[in-house]
């Protein structure tokens, strides 16, 4: 592994590397079995946030969203954090609109979700081929 193109790729999408060292007290090889786990770790999640917010699950949101962004700052993703963060606050504050009039609600939350899976796909398109295990190929 070439470190140089490995934490390229981190200040490309914008990771907090001071965070990610400091977790891994600067093991790369650490560094990217961190990274490998998040990486196979979030896509449920992403998948189960989808499902909560077409159900108006507003709990549910602001639980995985929670969880998300703490996954997401431990280890340096600070777009991710910072629209998990986002999602879970809206999905905190309830919707109170005259029934007349629709939710605005449902739509953003589903948008913020749709920014978190495009983020999260970026970072899986960029960092899969560098943090798997030697000898290992994607299939």
């Amino acid at each position: 592994m070439d470190a140089a193109a490995f934490y390229a790729a981190l200040r490309e999408l914008e990771f907090d590397l001071e965070q990610l060292q400091q977790l891994s007290d600067q093991s790369l090889e650490f560094e990217q079995e961190l990274l490998q786990l998040y990486l196979k770790d979030l896509p449920p999640q992403l998948t189960a946030l989808q499902q909560a917010v077409s159900h108006e699950d507003w709990q549910q949101v602001e639980q995985i969203a929670h969880y998300i962004k703490g996954a997401s700052a431990s280890i340096g993703a600070i777009n991710l954090s910072r629209l998990a963060g986002i999602l879970e606050q809206q999905a905190s504050q309830p919707v109170s609109q005259p029934a007349s009039q629709p939710a605005s609600q449902p739509a953003s939350q589903l948008e913020l979700v749709r920014q978190l899976f495009d983020e999260f796909e970026r970072l899986q398109q960029r960092l899969l081929p560098l943090v798997q295990p030697v000898g290992q190929t994607g299939g």
